[in-house]
């Protein structure tokens, strides 16, 4: 009987351990439910720590050569678009791999724009200088390097006209057509036309005959047309 009640005892006693070992299961459960439909295990820093490990020999580091920021850029955003990364990690993820002046630059954004990663890439390509004008400078300029390649120096100068050609809004035929039309035609005029002409398009640019008729207008210098164009 000794035996018995001992056999029982030491039963109840591991019934019990197994009781309470569900319950801190469920526990654990009801604590992720608690997070919200589609939250569970999703919290922001262990989603930042998934994909930042996932990423972490992945991402490429900002280079210190500004002429290629725009292929970098173009890279995060071709591993955010594999890796399916959520928007609202984008930011954290490449605040990382930028150089310590870019990561300077940014601390001047408002909050709310520091967390959202088309904003910040805006913002350091403004700071770095790279309009439209720069882009185009730059590929007029291009020469290959002593140590690069003719392979190279060639992938380089089309990835310059392809930043130009982005930055300018232009995705089509036409519009190649009219921006290199555009840019030979201001090599021709005066400086008085050229500095007008800019000064109309801003950050802009226009098509070939509109540049033309300002250029006429300017180099005849007449009130009327000068209130017309810049209506």
């Amino acid at each position: 009987m000794k035996l018995e009640l001992e056999i029982k005892r030491l039963e109840l006693e591991g019934a019990k351990a197994g009781w309470y070992k569900q319950r801190e299961g469920e526990g654990a459960g009801h604590d992720e439910e608690a997070l919200g439909p589609g939250k569970r295990g999703h919290g922001l820093d262990r989603r930042t720590n998934h994909f930042g490990d996932t990423l972490r020999h992945v991402l490429p580091s900002m280079p210190s050569e500004i002429s290629e920021l725009p292929q970098f850029f173009d890279t995060i955003e071709k591993l955010y678009q594999i890796y399916q990364v959520p928007d609202d990690l984008r930011v954290k993820l490449l605040i990382p791999k930028l150089l310590s002046r870019a990561k300077s630059i940014i601390v001047r954004m408002t909050a709310e724009d520091s967390e959202r990663y088309d904003e910040v890439k805006k913002f350091l390509l403004a700071e770095y200088k790279l309009t439209p004008r720069e882009y185009k400078n730059r590929f007029d300029s291009a020469v290959k390097g002593n140590d690069e390649t003719y392979v190279l120096f060639a992938a380089h100068f089309r990835n310059l006209l392809m930043y130009y050609l982005r930055s300018r809004n232009v995705d089509d035929s036409e519009g190649v057509y009219d921006l290199l039309a555009n840019d030979k035609l201001k090599t021709c005029l005066t400086g008085g036309q050229l500095n007008y002409v800019l000064s109309l398009e801003g950050e802009d640019w226009f098509r070939p005959d509109k540049v033309a008729t300002l250029a006429d207008i300017h180099l005849n210098n007449r009130p009327f047309g000068l209130i017309q164009a810049c209506g």
